[in-house]
């Protein structure tokens, strides 16, 4: 039976509009096959025919709705726009506006995707501090309390079966994130239901799911869904055997090929993001244990990685919505032809208009593939994968004395202070509270304020800031996400976010009780670059406070206006990425457009920058804050900056020194010439090596005073680790050589702790044994040594140190 006999009679009435009669035919067959089981045909026909037209209403009425969001949208990105850089009068608009609503600048006071992103993270984390604080990964990358966590699951997949009411307690915080993550990305546009005990969600792996095939795969989770609760989309009855065959068929090929089975060639926009969710909650299991054991197969490592990635990846999608629209794609789309359009009806006759507009578009693609990841997906895998592998490894052999390096953050962190009117003074200590063993209560407070808990949630969090890419190879992985947390580069990071956001927090609690025109004009000046107005700042003082151990605190969460709230966690997170420099978004768009994963070319140029990220993050953020500040300031910014750093950056060099077994080099160090000889030489002095330092180019510091400074030459270290890695190995001529490069590629072998003790300890011993011209080596290195104007306190081949370390050499030892 059809219904097309009478769908001329009901677009006449107005019941379904026009275009909609093959729609209607495939929806009432749909309706009446499930309906004519349970009922006499002539029944189930008329049942199916109003859920048809209710069906097409309910179709029409979202289109409707999703329009107006989307001309909402647009109208708000039109406005916003017009106000970028201080807004015109005249002339055409601003190409850097496109871009700054996927990244953030200091030219726009609009909020942007990537600060939306972490700002629902900071949301997110704040709910489920517990979780994050317990089950967060040790220094073996592994989950901790993994019984307890296993108990949190079977909480969620039935409440009361743990029998712990911790367990309990923490399985309704993350409910309760999952709901607000949901409600969020409805509000948005989204169209996800409600599942009572939906447990967890569920994540599969293509690579996994592929190499098994479907027979493998089918017979590892057929038995293990609850058929029960398995609808329908479209008619919410449970699928019979057929249906649910064939269900199963098309999810498997869905995951093999990562969603281009149901994708047609040079097709765009298939599914707009806002109904994309609601199409991928098919899969419902019966228990915990067996949620468990094919996450295990086919899926996320465990359960807290699994609602790791369920948050990121909304956040993302909640932040595609909210700044963009239903159809980021579109949206996208229009606003290049907006730019375009601008540029190229500009009247000017010298119009550089086109040009810029062309620049906007470009980085704008390079800004969407890395907010999407697009930009991870590599081209060969295979190739990928052993490069990021072997810097992994590299980062876990010679990154084990950069928390030696990070105390520069200080600089950065007081430049930051200084600049948004926070006070600077209590700098170092507000790192220490966070940094100290037994800080957990400061450490989750920070959380609850909304500042994102990265090293708690992500395995590369710290060693992103030097590769400024995720890490792939599970031991490799491992290796370097253990050296970065045992040196104490992980924490010391993660406390220098914290302790600027609870400063910046801090003082918006403070101020509270003065009126925006009362503020202190740094102070002012930061609210308003992220469009915190005097109305704005009024609503925020409003906010009830909380106390904790007895100070208050105004919560961004508490916040009646939600965006308002959201563009508190954002400002937080975007100062703190200055204050600790970390690759933002823009920085790593740069760099993965340049350099491609998975091509040859791209793997070198990565493998060229390992451990200059943070140099190349410093002077893309920081410059571009400098340049956009007016006149005096700009250079009082950069001024101080360079100060600062380069102090900062003397205090790093001093503290290598002294975990090499050498004493402070001279402070004295005469530039460009020899204070012994008199002679001009290729030297910088040692505060040239400190401007270097401080900036993040230390490892080049050296090279301008003499090239025997580091264990490679300069351009070997120009080219990166990997590539000079490969010239040693070439190279090697003899045993001495063979151990120099064995002992640069030892995890955790440059642990600046440990480094001395281990060279003078075991290394010393070998290079003695294997080594006729030891001694000839270790001349050098105090010849190296005496260069810098220093001289050993543990010096090579002793068994046990000759005395402390001289600090008095700093000041030239009396000269």
């Amino acid at each position: 039976m059809s219904i097309s006999v009478c769908v001329a009679g009901l677009i006449a009435e107005g019941r379904i509009p026009q275009g909609q009669a093959a729609e209607a035919d495939r929806l009432y067959a749909r309706h009446l096959a499930g309906l004519s089981r349970d009922m006499p045909m002539m029944a189930a026909a008329s049942l199916a025919s109003d859920r048809t037209i209710a069906g097409l209403k309910a179709q029409l009425s979202r289109k409707k709705y999703l329009a107006g969001l989307a001309v909402q949208s647009r109208a708000r990105i039109l406005a916003d726009m017009a106000g970028f850089d201080g807004g015109r009068a005249e002339g055409p608009i601003d190409p850097r506006a496109g871009p700054a609503f996927l990244a953030a600048s200091d030219r726009a006071s609009y909020s942007n995707v990537d600060g939306r992103m972490r700002a629902v993270r900071a949301r997110a984390h704040g709910m489920m501090n517990e979780i994050l604080a317990r089950h967060s990964t040790n220094l073996l990358g592994k989950v901790r309390k993994p019984a307890e966590l296993a108990e949190i699951v079977r909480e969620l997949f039935q409440a009361g079966s743990s029998g712990s009411l911790s367990a309990r307690e923490l399985a309704d915080a993350w409910r309760q994130t999952a709901e607000m993550l949901r409600q969020r990305f409805n509000a948005a546009g989204g169209d996800i239901g409600k599942l009572e005990d939906w447990g967890l969600p569920q994540y599969h792996d293509p690579r996994l799911v592929r190499q098994a095939g479907y027979d493998a795969w089918r017979a590892a989770i057929k038995d293990r869904l609850d058929r029960s609760r398995i609808l329908d989309v479209e008619t919410g009855r449970p699928l019979d055997d057929a249906e649910f065959e064939d269900a199963l068929r098309e999810t498997f090929e869905r995951i093999r090929s990562d969603g281009w089975s149901n994708r047609d060639p040079g097709v765009q926009g298939q599914s707009i993001l806002a109904n994309r969710r609601g199409e991928s909650r098919f899969l419902v299991f019966k228990g915990a244990d067996d949620w468990m054991e094919y996450q295990s197969q086919f899926g996320a490592a465990t359960a807290f990685d699994a609602m790791m990635g369920h948050i990121d990846g909304m956040a993302r999608d909640i932040a595609m919505l909210e700044i963009l629209g239903p159809n980021p794609n579109a949206t996208l789309g229009w606003l290049k032809d907006v730019i375009k359009k601008s540029a190229q009806t500009d009247a000017a006759p010298d119009s550089k208009a086109v040009n810029r507009a062309e620049a906007a578009h470009k980085q704008m693609d390079r800004l969407i593939n890395e907010i999407t990841g697009a930009s991870q997906r590599p081209e060969n895998r295979e190739l990928a994968l052993w490069f990021s592998s072997y810097r992994s490894i590299q980062t876990s052999a010679k990154l084990g004395s950069a928390m030696l390096s990070a105390v520069t953050d200080l600089a950065f962190g007081a430049t930051t202070r200084a600049i948004n009117g926070l006070p600077v003074s209590h700098m170092l200590g507000d790192y220490l509270k966070l940094f100290k063993p037994g800080s957990i209560e400061d450490q989750k407070l920070a959380v609850r304020l909304g500042l994102i808990a990265d090293e708690w949630s992500s395995r590369t969090a710290a060693q992103g800031r030097y590769l400024g890419e995720e890490l792939t190879g599970e031991t490799s992985r491992r290796l370097a996400e253990g050296v970065m947390r045992v040196s104490g580069l992980a924490r010391w990071t993660q406390a220098g976010r914290w302790a600027h956001g609870m400063q910046l927090m801090g003082a918006i609690t403070d101020a509270r009780t003065k009126r925006f025109s009362d503020l202190d004009k740094g102070f002012a000046g930061m609210l308003e670059r992220y469009g915190i107005d005097g109305d704005a700042w009024d609503a925020i003082r409003k906010t009830p406070v909380e106390i904790d151990r007895g100070v208050e605190w105004i919560f961004p969460k508490n916040v009646a206006d939600q965006a308002l709230g959201d563009r508190l966690m954002e400002m937080a997170a975007r100062e703190a990425d200055f204050a600790v420099p970390t690759p933002d978004v823009a920085t790593r768009a740069k760099i993965n457009s340049v350099a491609p994963r998975g091509t040859l070319h791209g793997e070198i140029i990565k493998s060229a920058a390992l451990f200059k990220m943070f140099g190349i993050s410093v002077i893309v953020q920081h410059a571009h804050r400098a340049m956009v500040r007016a006149g005096s300031q700009r250079l009082k910014y950069a001024g101080g900056l360079l100060i600062g750093s380069t102090v900062m950056g003397a205090v790093s060099i001093w503290l290598g020194d002294i975990a090499k077994g050498r004493d402070p080099r001279n402070a004295y160090d005469i530039p460009f010439l020899n204070d012994r000889t008199g002679e001009l030489e290729r030297n910088p002095g040692f505060w040239g090596q400190a401007l270097l330092q401080g900036g993040g180019f230390g490892i080049f510091g050296d090279f301008l005073k003499s090239a025997d400074g580091r264990a490679g030459s300069l351009p070997e270290t120009i080219s990166g680790p990997v590539i000079g890695d490969f010239s040693k190995l070439i190279n090697i001529r003899s045993e001495r050589d063979a151990l120099k490069f064995v002992r640069g590629q030892i995890p955790g072998g440059t642990l600046w702790y440990l480094r001395t003790a281990f060279d003078r300890a075991v290394a010393d011993q070998i290079q003695e044994e294997i080594d006729p011209n030891y001694r000839q080596a270790w001349r050098r290195m105090d010849q190296w040594a005496d260069e810098q104007g220093t001289d050993y306190w543990w010096a090579p081949g002793d068994a046990l140190p000759e005395r402390a370390p001289e600090f008095s050499n700093i000041a030239g030892d009396g000269r």
